[in-house]
């Protein structure tokens, strides 16, 4: 689940998936793929801007981590990954 904290968090800002949706003018199902496949980089810049106005705090370190407000998964453990990976290196 790449992005899916992100996605659950803004539709919750905005009142659900549906309005999350309609602020890009996708679908309900375009967001749940976003959630579990990960949100296209071409959203990103209205990602952000949709964060800032509506008090979310989301940067885009964040987004290109996967991991909206920490670096630990839902299950308190670890992030491991790629991009950890290639900055201890």
């Amino acid at each position: 689940m790449r992005h899916g904290k992100i996605v659950d968090d803004l539709s919750e800002y905005l009142g659900g998936q549906r309005q999350l949706g309609e602020c890009f003018g996708l679908n309900n199902t375009t967001m749940c793929h976003w959630k579990d496949d990960g949100i296209p980089a071409r959203h990103w810049p209205r990602l952000l801007d949709l964060a800032a106005r509506y008090g979310y705090p989301l940067t885009l370190k964040q987004i290109v981590a996967g991991s909206p407000l920490t670096a630990r998964t839902s299950r308190g453990g670890s992030r491991s990954g790629s991009l950890q990976a290639q900055q201890e290196s």
